[in-house]
């Protein structure tokens, strides 16, 4: 349906401009899915796409001629919500900006971004300080940097656990082998020891305290 709809407006436009809703909620990276739709889109000519819904900062792609923001985070909606998934996207859950492209006929000839926040104490929308938007500024361009590969997704895909995407997260795709894939990325090396310490006092520990009183008994 998109696609035919483009295709009926390409002819009489110079630009086209696409909104989409789409994305897992507090996780600052495109899911494949996201970045596969974007793909198609950019492949139709659309020149710029702008996404919503995560409720947090997703980085962007362009060039001179397409731009696509995955995610333009909070702008209005409450951040204070009961099942933050962590610190880290709950503090960033607050931020956005607003999006200035300039552009002429044939391409992209500037690209603004003005940060804003909500303040927690009262709700209020202002713009940040410069300080926090030259933060906010490193962190989007390092996120940005890590779009192409879905490590990064899935690394903090699980981080959303005790949500109502949850369910949905784990069976967005029928293939076993990615969700076997998703797993894998989020034992990060910090789960590993806590695997091997429950694994330890389940056998191994039981095991051995069995045999020294089995000996115990027998010396008796």
């Amino acid at each position: 349906l998109i696609a035919d709809v483009i295709d009926r407006i390409k002819a009489d436009v110079n630009h086209i401009i696409v909104t989409v809703h789409w994305g897992t909620e507090y996780i600052p990276f495109p899911s494949p899915s996201q970045k596969e739709i974007a793909r198609f889109l950019l492949s139709k000519n659309v020149n710029i796409i702008v996404g919503t819904h995560p409720h947090i900062l997703q980085g962007m792609m362009k060039d001179d001629k397409s731009l696509v923001v995955f995610s333009l985070g909070n702008f209005l909606s409450d951040p204070l919500i009961d099942n933050k998934p962590n610190e880290e996207a709950f503090l960033l859950s607050h931020y956005s900006f607003i999006l200035k492209v300039r552009l002429n006929e044939e391409k992209i000839v500037h690209i603004d971004k003005r940060f804003i926040e909500i303040d927690v104490n009262n709700l209020n929308v202002m713009f940040c300080s410069k300080e926090r938007s030259e933060f906010l500024e490193r962190w989007y361009l390092d996120i940005s940097k890590k779009i192409n590969t879905n490590y990064w997704y899935y690394s903090n895909l699980f981080d959303v656990l005790g949500k109502r995407e949850t369910k949905a997260i784990l069976i967005d795709n029928k293939n076993f082998l990615i969700l076997i894939k998703k797993l894998v990325y989020y034992f990060k090396p910090k789960y590993f020891s806590l695997v091997f310490l429950w694994l330890y006092y389940k056998f191994v520990y039981h095991f051995f305290m069995k045999l020294i009183k089995v000996k115990g008994s027998k010396s008796e």
